[in-house]
């Protein structure tokens, strides 16, 4: 008698730790990028969405105006992915050049205009997440300052 309630209460234990195991592996992984997301506002997303689709047009723009040995000389195999850049700039005519630099103070001025909408604590929130990507000074020795963009 007393081997069946031990064998019955072994064989519940297991019934009540495994459906435990069950229940903790139904739940969602959430990614640090959706957890930041999570915790903007409706208009920081809609800052965010607009600098995307904005970049995808100039993006569009930019191979648009790349021409047929530009394009040849991108999609080589023989070369590498250095060569490619250095070849490719070598080549860009003024239009090209144009492009991409109003494309680099457009994304400088949203990334401006995105970071003044940020409160307190979505800063802080996105400097944590940050440094748990890259290291900090301790776990990674060659890291001896804040980059730029966060010294503020």
């Amino acid at each position: 008698m007393q081997y069946r309630y031990k064998t019955l209460t072994i064989i519940l234990w297991i019934f009540s730790v495994g459906s435990g195991f069950s229940s903790a592996q139904e739940q969602p992984v959430i990614s640090k990028r959706e957890q930041i997301k999570a915790n903007l506002t409706a208009e920081q997303k809609s800052l965010l969405e607009a600098n995307r689709s904005s970049i995808a047009e100039t993006r569009q723009a930019f191979k648009a105006s790349l021409s047929k040995e530009q394009i040849e000389m991108l999609e080589s195999s023989a070369l590498t992915i250095e060569q490619k850049r250095a070849n490719l700039k070598a080549t860009l005519n003024a239009q090209q050049k144009q492009i991409l630099t109003e494309n680099r103070q457009n994304r400088l001025m949203q990334r401006q205009q995105f970071r003044s909408t940020l409160t307190m604590q979505q800063k802080q929130f996105m400097k944590k997440a940050y440094f748990n990507r890259i290291g900090t000074l301790d776990t990674r020795p060659g890291l001896k300052r804040l980059p730029r963009r966060l010294r503020r």
